[in-house]
């Protein structure tokens, strides 16, 4: 039986679409190179949980996916540490106008001072640092238990996964898409959804829809520590990002230096002496961290757009064909809200307000996502 919707793509992002899709009760396939989370953005993932953003429209989407980290918790390994924003004195107003923006929303976001975080995070060090935004539910998910829990609702709700079934690209015809191509052949679908992270402008060649998706190195460590832990931190004056790993280990997100490139090109470890690098500064705010062997990190892909931000909605042009990519690092936290707005506009046909500023056609019309108050590193 011809699937309603042929979802390309088992990450955490297209899990979540096929989960809610299969939720409402269309028929969905769900195409996956090898098994779901043996490569890709999904599986080097940090997870972070924030809903700072200086955006409304990414602040709205993270709000929107807390009530399913919180009622899923085990299963998507929510652990609420509390998240810090932390920004020097040059961002002081950034940070007390984008805090202003986010409680409007109805964020529980608190404005800190240096010393009132102290009090709160011991385990910081906060030299050079003025000032933080503070979040008690912030924290982190385990994205690969996150993308597991949500492939398993969509195939309880009747999806079906192909795993070892690679889309090469999709098939068009009379101007129209109406299925995928495989190594297997043609495979009809009522509906297409591409969210193949970096591999995402590959799969839509030939079909006369270019996307400005790039893929880019992303790469982490983690460094075990016996005591002192800190919540998740987003430090804005280094650009380093870092959260609990468990109970004894810190996870922490590592330069690659490499310029956009080849998306089956970036596996393999980091730089050794990059990875001492960070270490190094991150022992700066994390004391616990300090005189640690360096570890080997990890390293993966993901899919960068000119304005950071994800590309979601019907292709431009080509009835039948979506598209959920480019998430520029930000993917799994607003993954369940993603998941349920596109599965809410391809099952009923009526466009979602908190997509609109994410849509395919803004690079061309010239609607890129701005940013009212832009911090350095956020």
């Amino acid at each position: 039986m011809t699937p309603d919707v042929a979802v390309v793509g088992a990450g955490v992002i297209g899990a979540s679409i096929a989960r809610h899709l299969a939720a409402a009760g269309l028929r969905v396939t769900v195409h996956q190179e090898g098994k779901p989370l043996e490569r890709g953005s999904t599986v080097r993932s940090g997870g972070l949980v924030r809903v700072h953003h200086s955006d409304p429209s990414d602040a709205r989407l993270t709000l929107a996916s807390l009530p399913f980290f919180r009622d899923h918790a085990v299963g998507c390994g929510y652990r609420r540490t509390g998240f810090a924003l932390l920004v020097g004195p040059e961002h002081e107003g950034t940070l007390r106008a984008n805090t202003a923006m986010l409680t409007g929303l109805g964020a529980d976001v608190r404005l800190l001072s240096r010393s009132e975080l102290a009090g709160l995070r011991p385990e910081l060090r906060l030299d050079g640092v003025a000032a933080a935004a503070w979040e008690p539910d912030g924290g982190y998910v385990d994205p690969a238990a996150t993308c597991r829990a949500l492939l398993d609702g969509a195939v309880a709700a009747g999806a079906v996964l192909r795993d070892g079934d690679p889309v090469t690209g999709l098939e068009v015809r009379g101007g129209a898409v109406v299925g995928v191509r495989t190594r297997h052949g043609v495979r009809p679908a009522g509906a297409v959804v591409v969210a193949a992270g970096p591999w995402t402008p590959a799969v839509l060649a030939g079909t006369g829809v270019a996307l400005p998706i790039v893929p880019r190195r992303i790469a982490s460590a983690v460094v075990p520590v016996s005591g002192g832990l800190p919540c998740t931190v987003i430090d804005d004056t280094t650009g380093l990002y870092f959260r609990p790993d468990g109970r004894a280990g810190v996870f922490f997100g590592v330069p690659t230096g490499r310029p956009p490139g080849d998306a089956d090109a970036a596996e393999g470890p980091p730089d050794r002496g990059t990875v001492a690098d960070t270490l190094r500064l991150l022992a700066s705010r994390v004391p616990a961290v300090a005189g640690r062997p360096v570890p080997v990190g990890l390293s993966g892909t993901d899919g960068y757009t000119p304005d950071g931000h994800a590309v979601l909605g019907p292709l431009p042009g080509l009835p039948g064909g979506w598209v959920a990519a480019g998430f520029s690092g930000g993917g799994a936290k607003v993954a369940p809200a993603v998941g349920a707005a596109l599965a809410a506009e391809i099952g009923t046909g009526a466009a979602r307000p908190e997509l609109a500023p994410y849509r395919p056609d803004r690079f061309t019309a010239g609607r890129p996502v701005v940013h009212a108050h832009p911090y350095r590193n956020l």
